[in-house]
């Protein structure tokens, strides 16, 4: 179940989503109904999602990005200066770190005693913990 910390972090996002949506939607002289139709959904729609009181799916997010000629993180921008940037995803593992986590998960496999493997887990965690 959602804290209301989080409800109130969800309502801000879809309400600052809504009001880029309202902004550009007015900026190139659009009415809700035409924006709903390419959105394909109905203007009461629209009307929900820049008040935040609805929020919108990915698809629709997709097809306004498109429809009003921006990017997808344009409906992020505003959140973006006011929370800082977004985390930038670590690089995916080379064929070595696979080929050594192919090693490491056989081996802890191959360890017949439960609590045995349930401490080197542990030892595991920490260790990776102090090296992040």
């Amino acid at each position: 179940m959602a804290t209301s910390e989080q409800i109130e972090k969800r309502e801000s996002l879809d309400r600052s989503i809504g009001e880029s949506l309202r902004n550009k939607r007015l900026e190139l002289g659009l009415t809700k109904l035409e924006v709903a139709q390419s959105l394909g959904v109905g203007e009461k729609r629209i009307k929900n999602i820049e008040t935040g009181t609805s929020r919108m799916t990915a698809s629709e997010l997709y097809r306004a990005s498109k429809r009003l000629a921006v990017p997808v993180e344009f409906f992020y921008e505003t959140l973006i200066e006011k929370d800082g940037p977004l985390p930038i995803a670590p690089p995916p593992p080379t064929k070595e770190e696979n080929h050594e986590a192919e090693k490491l998960v056989k081996n802890f496999f191959s360890i017949r005693n439960p609590i045995t493997r349930r401490d080197i887990l542990e030892m595991i965690k920490a260790t990776a913990k102090t090296n992040i």
